[in-house]
């Protein structure tokens, strides 16, 4: 793979001036080729002659056409031994410490090599740095014996350029591995893609921590990163001291070009190694998408692992124009490596990715699954660790941990381990702490995470919540309708999807606008919230799929039985709500939100039409195999509208058609176990001409959304209305009451094979819903 260093910038400013002065450039420093070396360049040295000298290979040439006064500013303060000759300008010496080399004045043909060296010690094995910088002085004259004598002054008439040389004296014997690729993901992560599915610009980039303890005083050699698509150009890497406005000289630190362009793993070796400072370094990668024709040409990101702060930074030319922090999000962080090199001690060394790895719920005496993320910090791969649980300052027995694969440094794995739920019900903070690594004692010793363990007295059902951002002028939005009409067939009555129309900001154009329901954040447009979670893909979830996302989420159990009912009010134009909630968790406190969603929404005007960027006049993809089978048909979906955009008349399911935030209802607040309460709330229905017209009201449903403490979804429930009847028509009247009970529900929204002791929900023949106590 060929490479081109395009320049390198000074990151100091220069000795005895302001860092924006103009450096001088009557000498030059050049090398045995005659090729310029620039100011600010760092020279790396890391062998000895026969003689045992570190020789600088630098010459000095007079670029100014006349004789000039010269002398080089040595700085050698950090030599840790020997001795430092320098043999410039036509004469030599020895400096013990920082100083001048010999000041002389060089005719205005001069060329020569500036001779300049540290000796070491035999055997005294180092790294260090000295600077080197032209000083040009003037001439002055005086008489001597009848003649006119020039001779350097003592005036410093300019700064020249100047250049870094590290010397690099390594023991031949020393253990090898000290050179090594690391970085934020390991070699055998599996790897996934990401991106905007459109021809830009993306800029990529990863934070390394000066204080993180594999990377500290580290130095860079080369740079490894992959690429997804084969229709790309402009690729280039680079190391910047902040996230760069633009890729270019004025805003970053070096930059490579690589000429190479072929999908897969790139190794782009530094012309000049980096050493990692205390305030840490970006380094990222920018490439060109030049057409999408196919998959990989719009999703051409490669990432790994899971989420973690600063890993996934990105910027496209159009669709993401700042900086973006993606974490968070579940796409992972950035497939990017560093080949460092240094000191790491650590041979066996784990540590957990977060300090925190959320709440689990069981039972009393129960069990539940618990993640532990992973990651090796070792220069041995990683096969076990053992661990220990600490609760109320109780250390529990140490317990170990088969890896079902070996992790190599800095990769990453989700381990699973059964955790205990405790003897009596209630919240208890616990501490993992890994003690060993491969059969012996953990070197990583901040290796501790936490998480809250939630006893219950009893497992109830639980219903998930999916809160999705849509709207009808988001081109993406389709495989959103897609994910969550397969959530809808996937679950059935084990989770609840609420459309929100709010991308779209007109009723104009999205006649299911509703402006009311603005109390959830969410990123961009297609995403959701499970539970009022992280904001993921509607479709794919944090991974390849949101069904795996959402059958993770149905294994933990839940922390209070809901059910909800509703009957219309008389004029038809309000729902009156009922909820019935039980805890089983103590000191558990709650909020309630109410919704009413809306199922079968279409219509033929401009307000229905939804856009849709996957057909081929966009030009993201060329055929529909490009695509997931289940998105395929959107291929071939739409028409073009005012020669502007594309779009089709779908069937909308899920929409949110009124809201009652918890804010605005009785909530419950603190519930004591086992004792079940009601709370009620009245939403009012839309006034939007175009939404009520299409609203079939045997096809409104309200849903109760149960709030915790900490602001996420405890349980939720549905109840699907009966069809509203106008009391002033004749077919509304019923003479007498003879209906008949059709279903029994318990409180937590189980259907029931007959009437239990206890509370019962009963749906009678008539569409209405009765609680009846059987004694």
């Amino acid at each position: 793979m060929r490479m081109k260093k395009l320049f390198t910038l000074c990151a100091a400013a220069l000795l005895g001036i302001g860092a924006f002065a103009q450096v001088d450039e009557t000498f030059q420093f050049v090398d045995a080729d005659g090729n310029v070396v620039t100011d600010g360049t760092v020279i790396t040295v890391s062998e000895r002659n026969e003689a045992g000298q570190m020789v600088v290979p630098l010459y000095v040439k007079n670029a100014s056409g006349q004789k000039a006064a010269v002398s080089m500013y040595e700085t050698i303060d950090a030599k840790p031994n020997g001795e430092w000759q320098t043999c410039a300008f036509g004469n030599c010496m020895t400096l013990d410490e920082t100083g001048y080399s010999p000041k002389n004045i060089m005719a205005a043909d001069y060329n020569a090599d500036i001779q300049t060296e540290w000796i070491p010690e035999e055997g005294g094995y180092a790294t260090w740095e000295a600077t080197l910088q032209i000083h040009v002085f003037n001439i002055v004259s005086r008489m001597q014996f009848g003649q006119v004598i020039e001779q350097p002054g003592d005036e410093i008439i300019g700064y020249g350029p100047k250049v870094t040389v590290r010397f690099e004296y390594k023991d031949p014997d020393a253990p090898q591995g000290q050179q090594l690729w690391w970085g934020y993901v390991g070699e055998n992560d599996e790897v996934s893609a990401v991106g905007v599915a459109a021809a830009e610009t993306y800029d990529c980039a990863s934070f390394f921590s000066g204080s993180n303890e594999v990377a500290a005083d580290k130095t860079i050699h080369a740079i490894r990163f992959a690429l997804y698509s084969q229709n790309v150009k402009d690729i280039k890497v680079w190391i910047a001291d902040k996230l760069p406005t633009t890729i270019d000289a004025d805003n970053v630190i070096e930059l490579v070009d690589v000429e190479t362009v072929t999908p897969g793993v790139y190794e782009v070796q530094l012309p000049t190694p980096y050493k990692i400072g205390d305030k840490g370094v970006y380094v990222g990668y920018t490439f060109t998408i030049t057409n999408v024709q196919y998959q990989s040409d719009a999703y051409p990101i490669c990432i790994a692992g899971s989420d973690l702060a600063n890993t996934l930074l990105v910027r496209t030319s159009a669709s993401v124009t700042s900086w973006s922090d993606l974490n968070g999000q579940g796409f992972g962080r950035l497939y990017l490596q560093l080949l460092l090199e240094g000191e790491f001690p650590y041979q066996n060394a784990a540590s957990f990715t977060y300090s925190d790895i959320g709440e689990y719920v069981a039972a009393t005496n129960g069990t539940a699954t618990a993640y532990l993320p992973l990651t090796n910090e070792g220069t041995e791969p990683l096969t076990s660790i053992d661990y220990t649980i600490t609760a109320d300052g109780v250390t529990g027995a140490e317990q170990h941990l088969d890896l079902q694969n070996p992790i190599s440094l800095s990769g990453t794995t989700i381990a699973t381990i059964t955790v205990n739920g405790d003897d009596e019900a209630g919240t208890k903070r616990k501490t993992v702490t890994i003690t060993k690594v491969n059969g012996v004692a953990n070197e990583y010793e901040t290796a501790q995470t936490q998480y809250t363990m939630a006893t219950v007295t009893k497992l109830v059902d639980r219903v998930i919540a999916v809160e999705e951002f849509t709207g009808t002028t988001c081109g993406w939005c389709p495989r959103g309708l897609v994910g969550m009409e397969k959530i809808r067939n996937t679950f059935g009555d084990k989770t609840v999807g609420i459309a929100i129309h709010r991308y779209t900001t007109s009723t104009a154009n999205d006649a299911m606008y509703i402006s009311t329901y603005n109390h959830v954040s969410f990123g961009g447009a297609p995403s959701c919230r499970i539970n009022r979670g992280a904001v993921i893909d509607p479709y794919y979830g944090t991974g390849s799929s949101i069904i795996n996302d959402i059958s993770n989420e149905l294994t933990i159990p839940a922390k209070a039985a809901i059910s909800v009912t509703g009957a219309w009010s008389e004029d038809g134009k309000k729902v009156n709500a009922e909820a019935t909630i039980e805890s089983v968790l103590p000191g558990s406190s709650f909020k309630i939100e109410y919704v009413l969603v809306a199922d079968g929404l279409t219509g033929t005007t401009q307000a229905w039409r939804q856009h849709n960027y996957y057909h081929p006049a966009y030009g993201n993809f060329s055929s529909a195999s490009q695509l997931p089978e289940d998105l395929q048909f959107l291929f071939n979906t739409g028409e073009i509208f005012n020669n502007q955009y594309v779009a089709y008349y779908p069937t909308f399911n899920d929409v949110a058609i009124a809201v009652g935030k918890s804010t605005q209802t009785t909530a419950p607040g603190l519930l004591n176990v086992g004792e079940a309460v009601t709370n009620s709330y009245t939403l009012t229905m839309p006034t939007n001409t175009a939404l009520l017209n299409a609203i079939q009201t045997d096809k409104v449903s309200v849903v109760a959304l149960l709030i915790g403490s900490d602001g996420t979804i405890t349980n939720a429930a549905k109840f699907q209305l009966p069809e509203y009847q106008d009391p002033s028509g004749v077919s509304a009247v019923k003479m007498g009451d003879d209906t008949t009970p059709q279903q029994h529900y318990s409180i937590d929204g189980r259907l029931l094979q007959g009437q239990q002791k206890g509370l019962n929900i009963v749906r009678m023949s008539d569409g209405t819903v009765r609680k009846v106590v059987v004694k």
